[in-house]
């Protein structure tokens, strides 16, 4: 015998007196189902979880906890995020990032201009045009200069009103050490091949290497942390990873060892009657809607006949009297 959970008498009032015990024709009978709901582990849209092998690769400035985003990959996932710490590798500097004067120079350039005196400029300026011993303003050619472990490297030195404002990199060289000073000599700054000759320079120009200048490598396979496993991705695939809001495209990779799991949730379950009964007195016809919104005529239903069939709605029309016809959950 099938036992039914809910049973709605149908109501002329629109919305029903009392929507537990009672419903409208020609509405959606459907209810939430208030049991629980299907969960289903399954992989999720190619969401990498795991790498079996890392390409430590170059391309990133050193640090810790560096992010790294996905900027190729031979597969069709996209969206892979990680944290990573970068250490030095082979001492590339980034091209275009601005390296800091030393201490020792920065005070002998503020020495300087605290000495300045406009009516006699002469020592009292860092770079000065020679015929006048006016301040200098310029910029340079890429011109090269010396540390103890880098080579190859070259700047660009800008001066403002005499004093150099900021110095940066023309050419990555190779070997450079996060704290190597490197020197542009006096001689070199004063040479025709930089500023185009004319100038005076008080000393050699001297400057550190940081952090932010040098290129380095992803330290290591257990220090990656997954972030984002993005989507699309298939075992096997390899990823590239370049470092987030860096125009340098790193080389390291990364290769998809397993996928994700996730819970599957359909969302809200909706059920609908599966019986319906008639109440009245006198046999009459009654018309629903099916499971597919054909309408569906159950022809003469006779006076407490109950007839199990799964629908959406009970036609308006037929029986006429309202009161009727009850539906019936299980």
């Amino acid at each position: 015998m099938v036992e039914y959970g809910i049973i709605k008498t149908d109501d002329a009032t629109s919305p029903p007196a009392n929507p537990n015990v009672e419903y409208n024709r020609d509405t959606d009978l459907g209810l939430p189902y208030r049991g629980t709901k299907s969960e289903n582990e399954a992989p999720a849209k190619g969401t990498a979880a795991t790498f079996s092998t890392v390409s430590t690769g170059y391309g990133y400035t050193i640090g810790k906890s560096k992010t790294l985003v996905q900027s190729a990959t031979d597969g069709a996932g996209a969206g892979l995020k990680v944290i990573t710490d970068i250490v030095e590798d082979n001492g590339i500097l980034v091209v275009g990032s601005e390296l800091q004067p030393t201490a020792i120079f920065n005070q002998f350039q503020n020495d300087l201009l605290l000495a300045f005196n406009s009516e006699n400029p002469d020592p009292y300026t860092y770079a000065r045009i020679t015929a006048s011993g006016q301040a200098f303003t310029g910029v340079s050619t890429a011109i090269a200069g010396t540390s103890a472990t880098g080579t190859a490297g070259t700047f660009i030195v800008t001066v403002t009103s005499g004093s150099v404002t900021k110095v940066t990199v023309a050419a990555g060289g190779t070997v450079y050490k996060v704290g190597d000073v490197i020197t542009i000599t006096k001689a070199t700054l004063e040479a025709g091949a930089a500023f185009g000759g004319g100038n005076v320079f008080q000393s050699d120009l001297e400057f550190l290497v940081t952090e932010d200048n040098v290129l380095g490598r992803i330290a290591e396979f257990n220090g990656i942390t997954l972030l984002n496993g993005g989507a699309g991705h298939a075992i096997g695939d390899i990823i590239t990873l370049s470092e987030e809001g860096s125009t340098v495209v790193g080389t390291g990779t990364l290769t998809v060892a397993t996928l994700g799991g996730a819970l599957d949730t359909p969302g809200p379950i909706t059920v609908y009657p599966s019986a319906i009964r008639f109440s009245g007195a006198t046999a009459s016809v009654i018309n629903i809607l099916d499971m597919s919104g054909t309408l569906v005529s159950l022809g003469t239903v006779q006076p407490g006949q109950l007839i199990p069939v799964s629908f959406t709605q009970v036609e308006g029309s037929s029986p006429a009297t309202i009161g009727e016809v009850q539906i019936l959950y299980r």
